[in-house]
């Protein structure tokens, strides 16, 4: 029945994201990641009443536009619930009101955001914690507000020394997972990358000490420099938030598996095609 669904619309199972590269630990976005994922995009609460419903994807696979938009007439929408495609469970929730983002329909084109502004201290926490001991894969599909804007796709509420981020001077930092944060090279840096279109970063690796493999992207790849340093292992609870930062701009997507993923062509292809990057 899934497949006949997809058949019908144009859609293809085996082109979206979590149908070719499967078992990743996060996957949150507004567009569908798998034609086996039944459950809704994200929960808005409308400004008028604060009544929450949930959003789901249209025949095309996107965020249902036409349902944000009756549900919202002109209030503002927040954001309470950012449901996790892995099949996991581990979605981004938000409970405080202030402290909950808004979607931005038209965030890039046509492309939909979930839109945080670090001054409203805007973020989501993880329902399950994600803990990496030796090395990830982890790929954003981010827009700044200005190139002076920092956005922090991941973090840890406890500890400032996890994080992935692009800062606002546009340095590109990811803590490392390791098994021994005393002995580890503590983090990658890549700078200055300054931009306000729409940009994919992502790392892949399964670096231990000094060895292993490591690719990381901005919108393609780069030349990869290892920071030194005494980063704990990756271990990320929040959404929008890192090194003591909030995000100011656009978050359209988060996808990450455990360790360096076989398909990291197949991920990159899938969504540079996608968001046309």
């Amino acid at each position: 029945m899934i497949q006949q669904f997809f058949a019908q619309n144009g859609l293809s199972a085996s082109n979206m994201l979590l149908d070719r590269v499967p078992n990743a630990g996060l996957a949150l976005s507004l567009r569908k990641l798998s034609a086996y994922y039944l459950g809704p995009a994200i929960k808005v609460r409308r400004s008028s009443d604060n009544s929450e419903t949930n959003i789901g994807f249209d025949v095309n696979g996107n965020l249902n536009v036409a349902q944000l938009s009756a549900f919202l007439g002109t209030s503002t929408g927040y954001i309470s619930y950012w449901y996790d495609q892995s099949g996991n469970g581990n979605h981004a929730t938000q409970p405080i009101l202030v402290n909950q983002p808004t979607i931005a329909i038209n965030a890039s084109g046509n492309y939909s955001a979930i839109q945080f502004n670090a001054s409203s201290l805007q973020f989501f926490n993880l329902i399950n914690t994600l803990t990496y001991s030796n090395g990830y894969s982890a790929c954003y599909i981010l827009k700044k507000q200005n190139q002076n804007n920092a956005m922090e796709p991941l973090g840890n509420s406890t500890s400032n020394a996890v994080y992935n981020e692009w800062d606002a001077s546009g340095n590109l930092s990811f803590s490392q997972g390791t098994t021994n944060p005393n002995l580890s090279y503590g983090y990658f840096s890549y700078s200055p990358l300054l931009s306000t279109s729409l940009t994919l970063l992502a790392l892949f690796t399964n670096r231990i000490y000094n060895s292993g493999n490591s690719t990381l992207y901005f919108n393609n790849p780069l030349s990869v420099n290892m920071g030194t340093g005494t980063q704990p292992r990756s271990i990320f609870d929040r959404v929008g938030y890192g090194n003591n930062t909030c995000s100011t701009g656009f978050i359209f997507e988060i996808a990450v598996w455990d360790g360096y993923s076989n398909g990291e062509s197949a991920i990159i292809s899938n969504q540079k095609t996608f968001y046309n990057i």
